[in-house]
This record gives structure tokens, C-alpha cells and sequence, in this order.
């Protein structure tokens, strides 16, 4: 009788050792098949239509510039109206710049309507900076590139202060002015991906 029950006891164990090693094997598998997946990105890499300038915490989202000027042109279309894009944080550019041209209408030449309607490499949804996108555009402008930085050569953010004035930033040192609208100033369009 305790030959049998040994037996039992072996053939079960041996089992359960087989199907922990089976498990362990398939969740190893599924992890790096995960992880593999996963794509990587770099600031300076060219990606989504332009260049990559701010990889957010996750590595898996972030910002994209044009990789030039589009003509410089006043933040309004003349009217002097607040719009209500008043956001200035990262991740805020795209709604600011819906909202300035709900506001604002669609037609003129103004800084977001601009990049509203750009339609360059192959992408339709490039968005006038909020005022901290466009201090991460500065802080990569040497990796981005062609660039106006003299000494006069402003750049418009999507952020408004009130409805006379919006927030620039001058790209000869990175300074944040509040500027009126009508003034003709550099514009950047960049995308989220």
C-alpha cells in the first residue's frame, strides 16, 4: 500500500511542477512580447510629420514641431475679442487653438487659424502652442531647428492674457512677454502624437 501512494504522490507533484513551469513560461512570453511592442522615441528623432521636442512621463506620448516658420502673422484676426483660450499648460495647445478660431472665425490669416489649417506631410491636426509648449520649443530649439532667435524674433503662444494681449516668448533668450494681438510675430505649428 505505500508503494501506490508513493507512486500517487510523485506522479501529482511532478505535475504541478510542470504546470508551474508551463505558467511561468507563458507570462515570461506574454511580458516581453508586451515590452517589445512598446515603441521607443527620442527628442531630435523625426516622427509624426515633423520633429519630436517633449516626450512626456510615460515615453509613449508627447510633441511634434513643424520643422519651419509658417509667414508671421498677428495673433488675431483684428477684432481685439477674448476668446477664452486661456490655458497655458502642456497638453492645452490643441483646445486653446479650437477655441481661438470658434472665436474668431475661419476666415483671415491669423497665428491658429494658420496652423488650424496646415496640412503638411500627411497631418491635418497641427495646433498653435500653449505657452508652456512653446517654452518646451525653446528649450529644444537648437534640436528642432531653423529657427528666427535674433534679438527681436518672437514666437506666438496659443495663450491669452486678456482681449487686447497674448502670451510670446522672444527665442533669443526664452523671456515671456504679453504682447498685443495685432503684432506680426513668428508661429510654429506643432501636433500631439
Amino acid at each position: 500500500m505505500k508503494t501506490p501512494f508513493k507512486a500517487i504522490f510523485a506522479a501529482m507533484l511532478a505535475l504541478a511542477v510542470s504546470c508551474t513551469k508551463q505558467s511561468t513560461v507563458i507570462r515570461s512570453s506574454s511580458v516581453s512580447q508586451s515590452t517589445a511592442a512598446t515603441p521607443t522615441f527620442t527628442i531630435g528623432q523625426h516622427y509624426g510629420g515633423g520633429i519630436i521636442f517633449y516626450i512626456d512621463a510615460t515615453g509613449e506620448h508627447g510633441l511634434i514641431a513643424d520643422e519651419f516658420d509658417l509667414t508671421p502673422s498677428a495673433w488675431d484676426n483684428g477684432t481685439f475679442i477674448t476668446t477664452g483660450a486661456t490655458a497655458t499648460a502642456v497638453g492645452t495647445g490643441a483646445l486653446n487653438t479650437k477655441t481661438i478660431v470658434q472665436a474668431q472665425g475661419k476666415p483671415g490669416n491669423y497665428a491658429a487659424l494658420r496652423c488650424w489649417k496646415l496640412d503638411n506631410n500627411g497631418y491635418t491636426d497641427w495646433f498653435l502652442p500653449s505657452m508652456q509648449e512653446l517654452d518646451k520649443l525653446f528649450q529644444q530649439k537648437d534640436v528642432v531647428g531653423n529657427f528666427s532667435v535674433g534679438e527681436n524674433d518672437y514666437y506666438w503662444s496659443s495663450s491669452e492674457v486678456n482681449n487686447r494681449k497674448a502670451y510670446e516668448i522672444l527665442f533669443f533668450d526664452g523671456i515671456l512677454f504679453k504682447q498685443i494681438k495685432g503684432a506680426k510675430r513668428h508661429v510654429r505649428a506643432i501636433r500631439a502624437f
